[in-house]
């Protein structure tokens, strides 16, 4: 019974002690929670390497890289911005082609035209839009 009344006793002792925080002290405690989770969503940005994009997007020829031009590209509605696909299979390969794309953005670019640096992506799935 003894050891039951030390239990109770320690937990009586931490909420004393919790009671005892200045405000100083809780402001530090409660910016360290608010930072910590600042970053944690941070981490989860759409252009780190792991970062899953699922978008409606329109697929351009821009022509050919040795003319000047950036090749096959996806154009992405949500954000606006222009990827350079990896793997985009021959049959949407369709000038203008409305599509459904999920696809993850890597750390590498594509230098094409005149000094254009386009992220390039892995696409996962990717379906046409009728």
């Amino acid at each position: 019974m003894k050891n039951t009344n030390n239990h109770v006793a320690f937990i009586l002792g931490e909420a004393y002690c919790h009671k005892q925080l200045s405000m100083k002290n809780k402001l530090k405690i409660t910016s360290l929670l608010a930072l910590t989770t600042i970053m944690i969503t941070a981490c989860t940005k759409s252009d780190s390497p792991n970062a899953v994009v699922i978008s409606e997007a329109v697929i351009y020829n821009t022509g050919p890289v040795a003319a000047d031009g950036c090749g096959w590209t996806l154009k992405v509605t949500a954000n606006d911005s222009t990827y350079s696909p990896k793997n985009l299979d021959d049959q949407y390969k369709v000038n203008n082609l409305k599509v459904k794309v999920r696809f993850h953005p890597m750390k590498t670019k594509f230098q094409c035209g005149w000094g254009a640096q386009l992220t390039e992506i892995t696409i996962d799935n990717i379906v046409r839009i009728p």
